[in-house]
């Protein structure tokens, strides 16, 4: 067993557990095999997962195994390899196995690593009835009568077709969303409306929800004449088994028809909240009288934020059957957020005579730098640096910990952050703005002129709508790139000191983890992950070990110039890799 690399291919795939299953209840004069069949397949098991503990009962299996980590896996997409990704890869093996259980427990061990950020872990644990498991038979089988039965009925008989019937449903919605804000405008203009406005848009609204009262179905083509490979299985627990599968056509659309759907069910359950708001404001009356206004304003603003990956895939799956051009994704786009700042004006104030839409246009258009204009500002005040990199905007501050913690200081920044970016704090185009450009910000502590090398994400969540008193619940390390890695590495010294530290955090978190493990009761039948484990481990710390004892040196150089306080650092060091080298 090699515990340095993990393969998805040697766990138990989801077609080994149908035999399993075909003898024991299909078969019962045959469940002796069943029996060989099954101790073959638990050894198999309990030696490819890293199981520690299994436990078998009569009503009940109890399995805990050690997940791999990030770097231990090949061929796993990183959005896979997470504690649910795990949970559920075990629960689909042992329903299978045993399923005349009436309860499976699961187990992570290992998994607890960021408790020191403040981090717990979480899917990390799981018990489950018999009658909550998923039976993926009859959900399959469903799934697959309802699809075939749309095959004929539903799908567009070519793309050509299916392009044309999205493009009628834009044109409609875009039409719509002008026909508001031109009645919106006038109710607050005039104190009314005319009724052949609102006629337009009761019209239109119909239309809309007739175009998308029906699921979203790709054309024949782009499925079997069977349907066994279409929209409704593409996620069945065989298919990462077959990439082969990557390659036909119906999983090129999921991320277009997953935008598809958020844009225009959000913008339906907005016209089925905002009425409420705008006969409140057209009586005259108190906004308090409506229930929960703020619901119909963040449908509005997620429909105006899924817009911007809709049009992209859009366009990347459909330029050469589309007969849009770049002015009609400019309106689209456009009068979507108008109608998000003219509804935000409604709902923050009564009507007093005065239009609305040609302001609420006039901020869109003018936001256009209003991050990065807003972003140096608050670095100015700072008296910080900026770096940019491909995913991050890093704020680079002078951080002295004998005057603050980090986490007061980490608090002051966000919410210096926070009041530059006031205006973004509630869902409108400004805010529109600073969600959808595609940067993250990230906090970069200054210490004398040399620069963290741990940097803290600040998400955009936590800058606008987190309270202040709960900002540095847990505080996030991200990513360093090159643009800040080349200030952080500016002299060869401190680049090996910085790669030094970064492989003492990695020791540290293998031992984290190790000890973890030993917390857990082995099965004697286990004994030998254990063991292989622990060889693994071994091994891992002598490889970090030999990268981290370059800074030896360094710190022998340091000591010579160094005051009191840090000294006494140096000396604790130089004790420690004393110790360590004998």
């Amino acid at each position: 067993m090699d515990f340095g690399t993990v393969s998805t291919g040697l766990i138990l795939p989801y077609w080994m557990g149908l035999p399993i299953r075909y003898i024991h209840f299909e078969h019962p004069a045959l469940f002796e095999s069943y029996l060989l069949a099954l101790d073959v397949f638990e050894e198999r098991l309990i030696n490819e997962m890293y199981v520690l503990s299994f436990i078998v009962t009569s009503d009940k299996v109890s399995c805990k195994f050690i997940p791999p980590l990030m770097t231990e896996t090949e061929g796993l997409d990183s959005t896979n390899n997470t504690n649910h990704y795990w949970r559920m890869k075990m629960l689909d093996i042992l329903k299978q196995l045993y399923p005349d259980k009436e309860y499976i427990e699961i187990e992570l061990i290992g998994v607890d690593l960021l408790r020191d950020l403040g981090i717990e872990a979480f899917d990390n644990k799981l018990h489950i009835r018999r009658s909550n498991r998923p039976n993926d038979w009859v959900s399959e089988l469903n799934g697959w009568t309802k699809i075939r039965i749309d095959y004929n009925s539903l799908r567009p008989s070519s793309w050509q077709e299916y392009v044309i019937d999205i493009e009628e449903t834009r044109r409609n919605v875009n039409d719509l969303i002008v026909e508001t804000i031109k009645f919106i405008d006038d109710v607050y203009k005039k104190g009314k409306s005319t009724q052949n406005r609102g006629k337009r848009i009761d019209d239109r609204l119909k239309a809309f929800r007739k175009q998308t009262f029906n699921e979203n179905r790709l054309p024949h083509l782009a499925v079997d004449s069977y349907c066994l490979y279409s929209e409704g299985n593409t996620k069945s627990p065989v298919a990462e088994f077959f990439p082969m599968r990557q390659l036909l056509s119906v999983r090129k659309y999921e991320n277009f028809k997953k935008r598809l759907n958020e844009v225009y069910s959000s913008l339906d359950n907005f016209y089925n909240q905002f009425g409420e708001i705008l006969r409140v404001r057209i009586k005259k009356q108190d906004i308090s009288l409506v229930k929960n206004p703020k619901l119909a304003m963040y449908n509005l603003y997620f429909a105006s934020k899924a817009l911007v990956e809709f049009q992209k895939e859009f366009n990347l799956l459909f330029s050469d059957y589309s007969s849009f051009d770049e002015n009609f994704y400019r309106q689209e786009l456009e009068n979507m957020l108008t109608l998000v700042n003219v509804c935000r004006y409604v709902i923050d104030n009564p009507p007093k005579g005065n239009a609305i839409a040609y302001d609420s246009k006039l901020k869109y258009r003018k936001g256009t730098n209003y991050f990065n204009d807003t972003l140096s500002k608050v670095v100015t005040k700072l008296n910080g640096t900026f770096l940019k990199g491909e995913k991050y905007a890093y704020i680079c501050v002078d951080y002295n910990m004998e005057d603050n913690s980090l986490e007061n200081e980490y608090t002051k920044i966000v919410m210096t952050i926070r009041d530059a970016f006031k205006n973004s704090i509630l869902p409108s185009s400004d805010r529109w703005y600073l969600e959808t450009q595609s940067l993250d910000l990230a906090y970069v502590p200054v210490f004398s002129g040399a620069f963290s090398p741990i940097v803290y994400s600040i998400p955009f969540f936590k800058l606008l709508d987190t309270e202040e008193s709960n900002i540095t619940k847990s505080i996030y390390p991200c990513e360093i790139e090159p643009v800040l890695n080349e200030k952080i590495s500016a002299t060869k010294s401190l680049g090996l000191w910085t790669e030094a530290m970064k492989k003492l955090g990695e020791m540290h978190l293998y031992l984290q983890r190790y000890q973890q493990i030993l917390q857990v009761s082995v099965d004697d039948k286990c004994l030998s992950n254990i063991n292989a484990y622990t060889k693994h481990l071994i091994n891992l710390i002598h490889n970090l070990w030999d990268d981290f004892i370059l800074v030896e040196s360094i710190v022998d150089k340091l000591i010579e110039y160094a005051d009191k306080q840090n000294r006494e650092l140096l000396d604790a060091m130089q004790i420690f890799f004393g110790g360590m080298n004998n």
